[in-house]
This record gives structure tokens, sequence and C-alpha cells, in this order.
């Protein structure tokens, strides 16, 4: 088994624009920040969503469902309100990790179209193979991209 360093939770609401070719905002972590974090995905409970967190309504709305994880299985779709994740509050359980699951499923309370509903989502871990994807091209836009080319940097000593 090969061992890579991978990505931690890749934290919603990158709000700097950036390049036209970069699809990924630019990411507010240091690399080396950042990769820490990719790492931590390797031993956390993966849900397969996209999410994204209204900062003044602190509403966490489901953007994507990765086809074939573990919300799609639950029945999760895109544009559901996530309000708990095993009785917490979204904030809280990602921020916690004691009490998080191994194995078997866990309730989430999501709303759809104003109507409350509880599901049972499977606990898993992230693919390695879809980590090493989503690292590669979070490296690549979120990090690479926003760099300025070698030989273009603005110093005094070479405006002669």
């Amino acid at each position: 088994m090969r061992r890579f360093l991978v990505p931690a939770l890749l934290l919603v609401g990158c709000l700097v624009a950036g390049p036209a070719a970069a699809k990924q905002p630019r990411c507010p972590l240091p690399l080396d920040e950042c990769l820490q974090r990719f790492e931590l995905m390797k031993t956390r409970p993966w849900l397969g969503v996209e999410l994204d967190r209204d900062s003044t309504t602190g509403v966490t709305t489901i953007v994507n469902v990765t086809p074939g994880g573990p919300a799609e299985r639950a029945g999760v779709k895109p544009g559901d309100v996530l309000e708990k994740l095993d009785g917490l509050a979204p904030d809280e359980w990602f921020a916690g990790r004691a009490g998080w699951k191994t194995s078997g499923d866990t309730p989430v309370a999501i709303v759809r179209s104003g109507r409350p509903q509880t599901l049972r989502l499977p606990v898993t871990h992230i693919p390695e193979d879809l980590l090493t994807r989503l690292v590669g091209e979070h490296m690549l836009e979120g990090h690479l991209a926003w760099m300025e080319p070698r030989g273009h940097e603005h110093s005094e000593s070479h405006q002669r």
C-alpha cells in the first residue's frame, strides 16, 4: 500500500477571487498546514458532500454529493440544509473528534424543501484514490495556480 501525504478537511468558504485558469479559489492556508489537514481526512468519517456555510446565518447547505459516496447512499441531495450530524450541529460535529463512529451508520438531520428529515448515513473513510485526486486538484488550483512565475518577482535589484 502506497502512503500519500494527503488532504484534511477542505475548508468551505475560501472567498478570494483568482485567475481564470483556477477552478478553486486561493487556499487561505499555508501549504504545510493545508497538507496536514488533508492528512487528517484519512482518519475522519467521510460524508461525500461539498458544503457551503453562510457566514451570516450559519446555515450549512449541501452543494454537491459525491456519486456512490455515503451521503448519496443515504439519500442526501444537493440543496438539502444540513441541520445535525449524530445529534450535533455541523460546526460542532466537524470540530470534535470524541464520539465519532468508526462503523455502522449515523443519523443525519436535513431540511429538504422546508421539510425536516432524518436519514441514516453509512460511516466510512474516504477512498485513498479519491483523496489523492482531491489533494492533487486542490494543490494545483488552490496553491500553484496562484503562485508568481519564477523570474517575475518584483524587487528593486532587478529594476535597474
